[in-house]
């Protein structure tokens, strides 16, 4: 009986304490140039909104103090429609006046596979938040970067458009006294519309298969966005093709890793990703990545940090969240600061 009771003590504590590593965020810095003259790059990844136990007052500081010229982060924000007000008060308290770039993760596109007409007992509630994030809209803006007007994308969204939701809710006996400004804002359950409420955020920009130009003293940086390998519609030669041809580095960055192996050789030079968590929680033998990824860099041994494949820096982010439980053993959540050539 003794030792079943130290069994429980010994667990217990290691609860608690991977509990406690799950809010302790460690900067790491990387430096691929002996100066401090060229871009400075700071990247966050896999936020997690569900099971995020990092202080984002602690997120605050470190960027503050760190003074970066952009962000980057890759990907995995949400689980659920419902996270992305959390979301977005995130990005509001993180990012000050501070260019930040955007890809999605697979978690951010599950979120919207599987989204159906709403229950009656939810109705206030969802009209509620609909009304808070309906006042994010730009009223005539256009979407460019996802591959949703491109016809090459299906997120399996219920809701078409306001007539269609409006005969779903009238065929059900729902909502018959809905306004249409309240339907569209329950439109917010698509990924185009979460790109468009993103980007309607100040120094905000999904590079969803796009690029941008960075200029500092005198060199030209191209930072590339890519959509996700698995779950989204990556377009490699679009993200390219959208690159400054006389730009000195091209920095990609993109969510799952495994992305290295699609993008052609020389076409670009470093590579940020996410994704693996850095096993979240450690087992021997690496088993957290043999019983649970399937991915091709897992297989190689590569799961966090910086590598080089395929002629391209790659350097893989621990990440700031937590999926399943907030719970992190021996892979402290991180924030990445690059120093660039």
């Amino acid at each position: 009986m003794v030792y079943i009771y130290l069994f429980l003590f010994i667990i217990v504590l290691l609860l608690l304490y991977m509990r406690f590593e799950a809010g302790r965020v460690k900067l790491e810095r990387v430096k691929f140039s002996k100066n401090y003259n060229g871009l400075k790059i700071i990247q966050l990844s896999d936020i997690h909104m569900k099971y995020l136990r990092v202080a984002e007052e602690k997120t605050k500081s470190i960027i503050e103090a760190e003074k970066p010229d952009i962000i980057i982060i890759t990907g995995d924000y949400i689980d659920t429609p419902h996270q992305i007000e959390d979301f977005l008060k995130f990005l509001d308290k993180i990012i000050d006046n501070i260019p930040t770039y955007l890809c999605m993760g697979n978690h951010d596109h599950k979120a919207f596979k599987n989204t159906t007409i709403l229950e009656p007992n939810e109705k206030l509630k969802h009209l509620k938040a609909a009304a808070k994030l309906k006042a994010q809209y730009p009223k005539n803006h256009k979407y460019k970067n996802g591959c949703k007007t491109e016809g090459g994308c299906d997120i399996n969204n219920n809701f078409n458009d306001i007539e269609d939701i409006k005969n779903n809710f009238n065929k059900n006996n729902l909502y018959t006294n809905i306004s249409n400004a309240d339907l569209e804002a329950l439109q917010v359950n698509s990924m185009e519309k979460f790109i468009r409420v993103l980007e309607s955020k100040k120094n905000v920009r999904v590079l969803n298969n796009d690029a941008v130009c960075v200029v500092k003293n005198s060199k030209k940086y191209n930072i590339i966005g890519i959509d996700d390998l698995n779950t989204g519609n990556p377009c490699i030669e679009k993200a390219l093709s959208a690159c400054d041809k006389s730009a000195d580095i091209n920095i990609a960055f993109s969510h799952n890793p495994d992305i290295i192996f699609k993008i052609p050789k020389g076409s670009v030079d470093y590579l940020f990703c996410g994704h693996f968590h850095g096993g979240q929680i450690w087992m021997p033998f690496n088993l957290e990545y043999t019983i649970l990824r399937k991915e091709k860099l897992c297989k190689m041994g590569i799961s966090k940090g910086l590598h080089k494949l395929n002629g391209i820096i790659l350097y893989i982010n621990r990440g700031l969240g937590n999926v399943c439980f907030p719970l992190r053993f021996l892979s402290r959540p991180e924030i990445t600061v690059f120093y660039m050539p």
